[in-house]
């Protein structure tokens, strides 16, 4: 039903099932042309409940500045180069989950011709699936990579 409603009103769509019980793939992008839809689960929802105090007020607040939130964002960037996220999380899921064996990685495809990214692109988006496929598709049992940042199939420093 979805999909024919956005049909008539002239947009392309397709109705895909997916089974992520196995592989989660989060992708973020953004162009000034397009919208940004962010699809979390009730886990990820919660993740908020699981950060510090100071952080939680500081993202509940209505009032807080641009200012305020860019230092944040300065902040996760500042993290995310070091590796000190990637490595929290996985070392979280070897901790809490280690039965379930679960790899966490980052990767980038690289530039890939989509809308968003235009003709020019380098990578077809076949091209561009390559290590977020090979990253899904790890043996069962395997070990690494986990907490690493990954491109062209390989471990890449942050």
């Amino acid at each position: 039903a979805a999909v024919e409603s956005l049909k008539k009103e002239g947009l392309t769509a397709l109705f895909h099932q997916l089974d992520i019980s196995d592989v989660l793939i989060n992708n973020a992008g953004i162009a000034f042309k397009g919208r940004i839809v962010n699809v979390s689960s009730v886990m990820g929802s919660e993740a908020l409940s699981r950060c510090s105090p100071e952080l939680q007020a500081c993202l509940r607040n209505n009032d807080i500045t641009e200012e305020e939130l860019v230092g944040l964002m300065e902040r996760f960037v500042r993290d995310a180069q070091e590796g000190v996220l990637a490595e929290i999380l996985a070392r979280n899921l070897t901790k809490e989950r280690p039965g379930d064996e679960i790899l966490c990685n980052a990767c980038c495809p690289g530039w890939v011709r989509t809308g968003m990214a235009g003709p020019n692109a380098t990578k077809s988006p076949d091209e561009g699936a390559i290590t977020p496929v090979y990253l899904a598709l790890l043996p069962a049992g395997a070990k690494e990579p986990h907490g690493q940042f990954v491109s062209e199939k390989k471990v890449q420093p942050w």
